[in-house]
């Protein structure tokens, strides 16, 4: 599979690090995140871990992380 773009990517990290679990309930949200690559949806999810817990990433759950894992497989 091609990667997406950096651009997309970017975007899924703004949705799911604002709105965290409610972000997947938006269409836009479900497309970009069906255009990455595997390797794409490890890395933000990488980068999701290491923001966890910041003031400025209140969407980053552990229901966000398992939701997150039943999609890549």
């Amino acid at each position: 599979m091609l990667e997406a773009a950096a651009t997309t990517v970017e975007a899924v990290m703004y949705e799911l690090r604002s709105d965290g679990l409610a972000a997947l309930a938006a269409p836009n949200c479900r497309r970009r995140l069906s255009d990455l690559s595997a390797q794409q949806i490890d890395a933000v999810i990488a980068r999701l871990i290491k923001l966890r817990g910041l003031p400025y990433c209140p969407g980053i759950t552990d229901e966000l992380f398992l939701a997150l894992d039943r999609m890549r497989k």
